[in-house]
């Protein structure tokens, strides 16, 4: 799938450019193991998001390789193909704890853009179309990316970073030039991506309608991946030397998260404060778990593969992502 060659290749690149020293996993928890949730029955899948119940949201190739969101429950044994709203395609990116999956799917093959949607796992994934920002423009293309469990939901329509809320939809502004909100917590605090004017790209926290800019670890480069109830931001950006580090923003204070020796990102963070992520490890890039007291573990990928990632933990410290299998990738958690 597109997506995954993307992250292939941006592993690649780093270990490239950054190249890791091996160092000895940080003790942490028991060893968690990969647990393969398959395919619709074509090539790959990758797993998105995950709730405290353990349901997990993503997408995953059909037979024909069409790219369809699934739901997988806890005890079911297969994924549950979501389907589409005629178009072909759909993708599932989160889920919250009263089982409203976001995401995006297609209802015209020969349109340019996905419709935002909502899915209720709980009620035979009935879905909902988000409204658009503008749907008279003429690149109408609305994405959620995750959603609180008051039923708030962010994303990107229109190239800014916008909020639904109970039927609505609104722009969050931007630092010039649009962008996109990646997380929100339960009061409201929403965090993502701006483009200033110059094309810069920052990452920022809003809060009450304010679009506050978080700053940078010293280097050129941010991106942040959720927010939890207690206002931790997490992410990763490159430092004063160009290094990639991952981190925890809290009261405009970034704190540096242990790694393996090189590149880290967390892309997730619950309220407990659990993170997840990936890291290089020696010459690959695997899967990693920190603890409340941000103790790193390395989460390995299916036997016989060198490459996942994390990008969903929930309060019980399971792990939503993907691994390398040999012909693309397949959901996986890890518990």
């Amino acid at each position: 799938m597109i997506i995954e060659t993307s992250r292939s290749l941006l592993a690649t690149t780093l270990l490239t450019i950054f190249p890791v020293i091996a160092v000895p996993a940080v003790a942490g928890a028991a060893t968690k193991t990969p647990h393969d949730l398959g395919t619709l029955g074509g090539s790959s899948s990758i797993a998105r998001g995950v709730n405290n119940s353990g349901v997990v949201v993503g997408d995953a190739s059909t037979p024909s390789e069409e790219t369809h969101a699934f739901v997988f429950k806890p005890g079911s044994g297969s994924l549950t193909d979501l389907g589409t709203l005629g178009g072909g395609s759909s993708s599932a990116s989160d889920i919250n704890n009263c089982g409203l999956a976001v995401g995006v799917s297609r209802d015209d093959p020969n349109a340019y853009c996905s419709r935002a949607v909502v899915w209720d796992t709980n009620h035979g994934n009935r879905v909902t179309i988000l409204p658009d920002l503008d749907p008279s423009a003429q690149f109408s293309c609305s994405a959620p990316s995750a959603i609180n469990d008051a039923g708030q939901i962010v994303g990107t329509s229109n190239q800014l970073p916008v909020l639904w809320s109970n039927g609505t939809v609104v722009s969050l502004g931007s630092f010039g030039n649009g962008g996109f909100a990646v997380g929100i917590n339960s009061r409201g605090d929403i965090v993502g991506q701006s483009t200033t004017a110059s094309f810069e790209f920052h990452a920022f926290l809003w809060r009450r309608g304010v679009m506050t800019d978080i700053g940078t670890l010293g280097g050129d480069f941010i991106t942040v991946g959720g927010i939890n109830d207690r206002g931790q931001i997490a992410g990763y950006g490159t430092d004063g030397a160009g290094q990639f580090a991952a981190f925890i923003w809290e009261n405009g204070v970034f704190h540096i998260l242990p790694s393996f020796g090189g590149y880290a990102n967390a892309r997730a963070i619950t309220n407990g404060g659990l993170l997840a992520g990936e890291a290089a490890v020696g010459s690959d890039i695997h899967a990693v778990f920190w603890n409340q007291a941000h103790q790193i573990q390395e989460l390995s990928p299916l036997p016989g593969n060198t490459f996942s990632a994390g990008f969903a933990v929930n309060e019980v410290g399971l792990v939503a992502g993907m691994s390398s299998v040999d012909f693309g990738s397949h959901a996986v958690v890890w518990r």
